[in-house]
């Protein structure tokens, strides 16, 4: 007998009763004793589909490379795949097509983490950064395309928050950097102004640190979201006075009716 057979005998229920023999239950009987015994080996379709579900398991991911993906998330969001696969791939070493695939296996699983409402609480900060930052540089935009020639027209709407310190030449000036370089860039910025023409004699303003900068930005961005806001309003209230008519041109146009 070879030694995949399997004696009758075994095919007994707990009472000693002969089981009846089917091809299912000697393929069963089979495979037991082969993993028992050591011997099991898994067909090429069997040795293929478990290759697919270990690639899928991505058992060779990290908790640095885990950091790394949660870490690129927090920077670009959730839904700038391509941004999140390029840097976590840059810091890991793995396929960009590998990144993305765990990132659509991370979002329908991330419930299954044990720590997965800090995980989302993270993400969700960043994304709050990154919305931020968008409405922050939508507002620049806005006030550039009020001023072509910005250095020479550009006035600033202070209300009470002009200050005595920045002067209006510092404010212009801090707006158009931020509009070129982005909201942050405040080591560029500061490099800006201390070898700017138009500050060769400002020493105050040239010695200004990157953390001061980032300040007085910040109040300028609040002048300017309120400059904007107010200029909106400004234009709905000329548009609604241009259609609604006047008495004289209403009475023109009923005696042109008539």
């Amino acid at each position: 007998e070879g030694d995949d057979e399997v004696d009758p005998a075994e095919m007994l229920d707990e009472a000693g009763r002969p089981e009846p023999v089917t091809p299912e239950g000697w393929e069963a009987l089979r495979l037991e004793r082969e993993i028992d015994e050591g011997r099991f080996e898994l067909s090429p379709a069997e040795v293929e589909h478990k290759e697919l579900l270990m690639a899928d398991a991505f058992s060779a991911w990290t908790r640095r490379d885990f950091k790394a993906y949660v870490a690129a998330l927090e920077r670009s969001g959730r839904h700038d795949v391509h941004t999140v696969a390029r840097e976590t791939a840059a810091e890991t070493g793995k396929e960009e097509a590998e990144v993305r695939r765990y990132h659509a296996v991370f979002w329908n699983r991330l419930q299954e983490l044990q720590d997965w409402p800090k995980i989302l609480e993270r993400i969700e900060k960043g994304e709050k950064r990154i919305r931020r930052t968008m409405e922050i540089r939508d507002a620049l935009e806005a006030k550039m395309a009020r001023h072509p020639d910005p250095r020479r027209r550009m006035t600033i709407a202070y209300g009470a928050q002009k200050g005595r310190l920045y002067t209006e030449e510092n404010d212009v000036f801090l707006i158009t950097m931020m509009h070129r370089y982005g909201y942050g860039a405040w080591d560029r910025i500061r490099l800006e102004a201390r070898h700017n023409w138009q500050f060769r004699f400002d020493w105050w303003f040239k010695s200004r640190t990157a953390a001061e900068l980032q300040k007085r930005g910040e109040v300028l961005i609040k002048i300017i979201e309120r400059e904007n806001e107010q200029f909106r309003n400004a234009v709905v209230v000329r548009g609604a006075r241009k259609r609604v008519p006047t008495a004289h041109a209403a009475a023109a146009a009923a005696a042109a009716a008539a």
